[in-house]
């Protein structure tokens, strides 16, 4: 089971310059995470409405799938996120927050999601996450590879 918290992001550089711009950079690239995944909800949305017509795959002849059509979309727009981060915001997170919604909200009982409330999916195959106590709290550390290649 997984279970998604609210955790502050600290960079605990010594250079106060460095640590601003890293600031910074992380802060680009949740912009551009927050804006993807809207972007996402929404061609969802526009891509499912009937008389639409759905893309053919030439070799196959069969309609290719939601999510990679979602993907080529947002593939062309993103700048900062690696690819694999890109495909979660499409498949793993906007479609399926859309899908638990879809019904509730055409009948207008609910609002359509959007990632300023939801989790943001920041992936990197070297993250890890530690466990330090500081003043007697425990903290979770998570360490990220992002800088690393």
């Amino acid at each position: 089971m997984t279970k998604v918290v609210k955790l502050p992001v600290l960079i605990p550089d010594e250079d106060k310059e460095l640590r601003l711009l890293k600031y910074k950079a992380l802060d680009k690239v949740m912009q551009e995470a927050q804006f993807l995944g809207n972007l996402a909800i929404r061609y969802a949305i526009a891509l499912t409405l009937k008389g639409i017509s759905r893309e053919l795959d030439p070799a196959k002849g069969k309609p290719v799938a939601l999510d990679t059509q979602i993907y080529r979309i947002l593939a062309e727009r993103r700048t900062y996120l690696n690819a694999a981060t890109v495909a979660t915001l499409g498949r793993n997170f906007a479609l399926k927050a859309l899908r638990a919604v879809d019904r509730d909200a055409w009948a207008g009982r609910k609002s359509l999601p959007t990632f300023r409330s939801l989790f943001l999916p920041i992936r990197s195959q070297d993250t890890t996450i530690r466990e330090f106590e500081i003043n007697r709290l425990t903290q979770f550390v998570i360490l990220s590879g992002m800088g690393k290649r």
